[in-house]
Protein backbone atom coordinates (compact mmCIF):
# COMPACT_ATOMS: atom_id res chain seq x y z
CA UNK A 1 0.00 0.00 0.00
CA UNK A 2 1.39 3.54 -1.13
CA UNK A 3 0.81 6.62 0.68
CA UNK A 4 0.97 9.89 -0.55
CA UNK A 5 0.92 13.61 0.43
CA UNK A 6 -1.45 16.21 -0.74
CA UNK A 7 1.46 17.96 -2.90
CA UNK A 8 1.83 14.28 -4.65
CA UNK A 9 -1.63 14.60 -5.37
CA UNK A 10 -2.27 17.84 -6.23
CA UNK A 11 0.81 17.39 -8.92
CA UNK A 12 -1.28 14.61 -10.76
CA UNK A 13 -3.95 16.48 -11.15
CA UNK A 14 -6.22 15.64 -7.83
CA UNK A 15 -8.47 18.83 -6.54
CA UNK A 16 -6.92 19.59 -3.27
CA UNK A 17 -10.01 20.25 -2.05
CA UNK A 18 -11.47 17.07 -2.64
CA UNK A 19 -8.71 14.71 -1.92
CA UNK A 20 -10.00 11.08 -2.52
CA UNK A 21 -9.87 9.36 0.63
CA UNK A 22 -9.98 5.73 1.18
CA UNK A 23 -9.67 3.32 4.30
CA UNK A 24 -8.79 0.20 3.80
CA UNK A 25 -9.63 -3.41 5.97
CA UNK A 26 -6.70 -5.28 7.05
CA UNK A 27 -7.40 -7.47 4.07
CA UNK A 28 -6.58 -3.88 1.33
CA UNK A 29 -10.35 -3.87 0.82
CA UNK A 30 -12.16 -0.35 0.57
CA UNK A 31 -14.65 -0.09 3.57
CA UNK A 32 -17.54 2.10 2.38
CA UNK A 33 -19.81 1.01 5.64
CA UNK A 34 -19.38 0.69 9.00
CA UNK A 35 -21.05 -2.12 11.75
CA UNK A 36 -21.48 1.44 14.27
CA UNK A 37 -21.34 4.83 14.08
CA UNK A 38 -17.98 6.67 13.24
CA UNK A 39 -17.45 10.10 13.86
CA UNK A 40 -16.17 12.63 11.33
CA UNK A 41 -14.86 16.03 12.26
CA UNK A 42 -14.17 19.27 10.18
CA UNK A 43 -12.29 22.20 11.57
CA UNK A 44 -13.84 25.87 11.73
CA UNK A 45 -12.46 28.10 9.81
CA UNK A 46 -12.36 31.67 12.51
CA UNK A 47 -15.28 33.47 11.69
CA UNK A 48 -17.68 30.37 11.28
CA UNK A 49 -20.59 30.23 13.41
CA UNK A 50 -21.14 26.05 13.91
CA UNK A 51 -24.36 26.56 15.41
CA UNK A 52 -25.51 27.81 11.57
CA UNK A 53 -24.28 24.96 10.24
CA UNK A 54 -25.52 21.53 9.39
CA UNK A 55 -23.65 18.57 7.63
CA UNK A 56 -25.20 16.95 4.24
CA UNK A 57 -24.20 13.81 2.49
CA UNK A 58 -24.53 13.66 -1.43
CA UNK A 59 -26.94 10.26 -1.63
CA UNK A 60 -25.82 9.03 -5.12
CA UNK A 61 -29.40 6.77 -5.27
CA UNK A 62 -31.49 9.75 -4.79
CA UNK A 63 -29.18 12.54 -6.01
CA UNK A 64 -30.06 15.13 -3.41
CA UNK A 65 -28.15 16.19 -0.65
CA UNK A 66 -29.83 14.07 2.83
CA UNK A 67 -28.94 15.70 6.26
CA UNK A 68 -27.12 14.26 8.45
CA UNK A 69 -26.71 17.13 11.18
CA UNK A 70 -23.98 17.36 13.41
CA UNK A 71 -23.10 19.86 16.01
CA UNK A 72 -20.06 22.27 17.10
CA UNK A 73 -17.38 20.45 19.79
CA UNK A 74 -14.17 22.65 20.69
CA UNK A 75 -13.86 24.26 17.52
CA UNK A 76 -14.55 21.36 15.22
CA UNK A 77 -17.88 20.41 13.87
CA UNK A 78 -18.68 16.57 14.42
CA UNK A 79 -20.99 14.52 12.49
CA UNK A 80 -21.79 11.12 13.64
CA UNK A 81 -22.51 8.47 10.44
CA UNK A 82 -22.01 4.69 9.43
CA UNK A 83 -20.78 5.35 5.86
CA UNK A 84 -18.52 7.02 3.60
CA UNK A 85 -19.87 9.31 1.20
CA UNK A 86 -19.15 12.76 -0.23
CA UNK A 87 -20.12 15.30 2.92
CA UNK A 88 -20.69 19.13 2.60
CA UNK A 89 -21.30 21.67 5.46
CA UNK A 90 -24.17 24.28 4.86
CA UNK A 91 -24.01 27.75 6.83
CA UNK A 92 -27.90 28.89 6.48
CA UNK A 93 -28.36 32.04 8.78
CA UNK A 94 -32.16 33.40 8.47
CA UNK A 95 -32.24 31.90 4.97
CA UNK A 96 -34.38 30.60 2.96
CA UNK A 97 -34.68 33.48 0.88
CA UNK A 98 -34.21 35.05 -2.23
CA UNK A 99 -31.22 37.30 -3.68
CA UNK A 100 -32.89 40.45 -5.25
CA UNK A 101 -36.46 41.77 -4.85
CA UNK A 102 -39.24 39.79 -6.05
CA UNK A 103 -41.68 41.53 -7.97
CA UNK A 104 -45.51 42.55 -6.53
CA UNK A 105 -46.92 39.12 -9.45
CA UNK A 106 -45.76 37.54 -12.08
CA UNK A 107 -42.83 34.71 -12.68
CA UNK A 108 -39.43 35.89 -12.21
CA UNK A 109 -36.15 34.23 -12.16
CA UNK A 110 -34.15 34.67 -8.95
CA UNK A 111 -31.04 33.11 -6.71
CA UNK A 112 -31.54 31.48 -3.30
CA UNK A 113 -29.89 32.27 -0.15
CA UNK A 114 -30.12 29.05 0.42
CA UNK A 115 -31.72 27.64 3.47
CA UNK A 116 -34.12 24.18 4.42
CA UNK A 117 -37.18 23.50 3.39
CA UNK A 118 -39.25 24.67 6.48
CA UNK A 119 -37.10 28.64 5.49
CA UNK A 120 -38.55 28.23 2.03
CA UNK A 121 -42.12 28.11 3.00
CA UNK A 122 -41.79 31.06 5.73
CA UNK A 123 -40.39 33.13 3.14
CA UNK A 124 -42.78 31.93 0.09
CA UNK A 125 -45.61 32.91 2.40
CA UNK A 126 -44.15 36.36 3.71
CA UNK A 127 -43.20 37.19 0.32
CA UNK A 128 -46.16 36.18 -1.58
CA UNK A 129 -45.30 33.55 -3.94
CA UNK A 130 -47.18 30.10 -4.24
CA UNK A 131 -44.97 28.19 -6.31
CA UNK A 132 -40.70 27.70 -7.17
CA UNK A 133 -38.88 25.39 -9.15
CA UNK A 134 -35.64 24.42 -9.58
CA UNK A 135 -34.03 23.03 -12.84
CA UNK A 136 -33.52 18.99 -12.58
CA UNK A 137 -32.12 16.65 -14.96
CA UNK A 138 -32.95 18.93 -17.69
CA UNK A 139 -36.24 19.81 -16.66
CA UNK A 140 -38.25 21.52 -14.09
CA UNK A 141 -39.01 21.13 -10.47
CA UNK A 142 -41.51 22.59 -8.68
CA UNK A 143 -42.49 23.45 -5.01
CA UNK A 144 -46.33 24.79 -4.56
CA UNK A 145 -46.67 26.23 -1.07
CA UNK A 146 -49.39 24.36 0.86
CA UNK A 147 -50.12 21.70 -1.55
CA UNK A 148 -50.17 18.13 -0.29
CA UNK A 149 -46.86 15.98 0.50
CA UNK A 150 -47.32 13.72 -3.18
CA UNK A 151 -47.72 17.25 -5.11
CA UNK A 152 -43.57 18.42 -3.81
CA UNK A 153 -42.50 14.89 -3.50
CA UNK A 154 -40.07 15.53 -6.31
CA UNK A 155 -38.75 18.44 -5.02
CA UNK A 156 -38.23 17.11 -1.89
CA UNK A 157 -36.48 14.41 -3.79
CA UNK A 158 -34.54 16.41 -5.92
CA UNK A 159 -33.15 19.10 -3.46
CA UNK A 160 -33.10 16.66 -0.43
CA UNK A 161 -34.51 19.46 1.83
CA UNK A 162 -31.64 22.01 0.99
CA UNK A 163 -31.32 25.01 -1.56
CA UNK A 164 -27.97 26.13 -1.77
CA UNK A 165 -27.07 29.48 -1.93
CA UNK A 166 -26.99 30.82 -5.50
CA UNK A 167 -29.30 28.21 -6.34
CA UNK A 168 -31.13 29.56 -9.90
CA UNK A 169 -34.78 29.05 -8.81
CA UNK A 170 -37.96 30.43 -11.37
CA UNK A 171 -40.44 31.91 -8.67
CA UNK A 172 -44.07 32.49 -9.18
CA UNK A 173 -45.77 35.14 -7.62
CA UNK A 174 -49.69 35.80 -6.21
Amino acid sequence: MSTKVLGELVKEGVDPLNPPIQILDALGNPLTSFPTAIELSFLLPDGVDGDALSAYFWDEQTEAWASVGGSVVGGRFVVQTSHLSTYALFQFGAGGGFNGTLPASGVTIATAQGGTLTQLRAVLARDGAQSVFISYRGRFVGYVLNAPDFVNAEFLAATGGVLTPGQALMVVIR
